[in-house]
């Protein structure tokens, strides 16, 4: 772990950014506070008032999430969840997108299944995080929002989507399944038997659509996706924040008793399923950009 110490000189020796909008890192670390220090790393945060907006900087891969991704998130979500200035999270994606899910690059570089199976832990330990926050998460959804992208979605405990946003669980379809919770939350969400469509199947979705089966909280034109759930986000914060915390603790257990369980039987399914040659041709043809033959085996 990079010490303290060393974080703050580093943030602290990157200059300000002159430009407007620009977003600006906030880091608690202990006792210790800096406001201030561009951050142009893949994941971007700052604090507007007491919500906090949080933006996943990856355009060109479509917001993927590599590992840097998945520690900055838990890290924040740990930060949030011991900041008093925070009430409420926006997490939304640049570039138009949401997210596209795991870097399929980054998965088929995985040395072995012990690598694929510490991965599938570090994202459980994202999502867990985001749960566990005593804050609110609201995903604010243009574009796409695919395999971890909607499981990250499913995470939060509000999504505002644009009326253009596609939603999938496209797991099968690289002949894996929703590793990172979706099997699990999605079907807490919305049902097991809609949820058994989107994972068999891995198609697509449109915003109504997981509008009308309770997928998506809010739908409002693309152009007002971010303006909603910061109204939202701003409307929770303005609320009691000690019953905002209880509530979300006392809802968090309405489906809990067996979580921990599935999700442990989640990774050893992924584990599995990483070392047969499925899977393995099925990140082939993705990144070869052709069509998988899949052997059963």
């Amino acid at each position: 772990m990079t010490p303290p110490s060393m974080v703050l000189r580093l943030l602290q020796a990157i200059p300000r950014a002159k430009a407007s909008g620009a977003l600006y890192w906030l880091l608690t670390w202990g006792r210790g506070r800096l406001e201030g220090g561009e951050f142009l790393a893949s994941v971007q945060a700052e604090k507007r008032g007491n919500v906090a907006l949080v933006t996943l900087n990856r355009p060109r891969v479509l917001n993927a999430f590599d590992r840097e991704v998945i520690h900055a998130l838990t890290r924040l979500a740990e930060e949030f969840g011991r900041d008093p200035g925070v009430r409420a999270v926006v997490v939304t994606g640049a570039g138009g997108n949401f997210s596209s899910g795991a870097d399929i690059a980054e998965l088929r570089g995985l040395g072995g299944v012990l690598e694929a199976r510490e991965l599938t832990r570090e994202a459980h330990r994202m999502m867990g995080a985001i749960e566990r926050c005593p804050k609110p998460f609201i995903a604010a959804v243009t574009g796409n929002a695919v395999g971890g992208g909607q499981e990250l979605c499913l995470a939060c405990d509000l999504r505002v989507a644009g009326e253009g946003a596609t939603f999938g669980q496209v797991e099968v379809n690289i002949g894996s399944i929703p590793s990172w919770g979706g099997t699990q939350r999605l079907a807490r969400t919305v049902g097991v038997a809609y949820a058994k469509d989107l994972v068999y199947t891995g198609r697509l979705v449109g915003a109504r659509e997981a509008f009308e089966k309770g997928l998506v909280s809010r739908l409002v034109p693309d152009d007002q996706v971010l303006e909603e759930a910061f109204s939202l986000a701003r409307r929770i914060a303005e609320q009691a924040p000690l019953a905002i915390e209880a509530s979300k603790a006392s809802l968090s257990r309405a489906f809990d008793n067996d979580l921990a369980a599935n999700l442990a039987h989640d990774v050893d399914l992924f584990s599995a399923l990483y070392a047969s040659e499925d899977l393995q041709e099925g990140l082939r043809a993705f990144l070869e950009k052709r069509a998988p033959e899949y052997r059963g085996r």
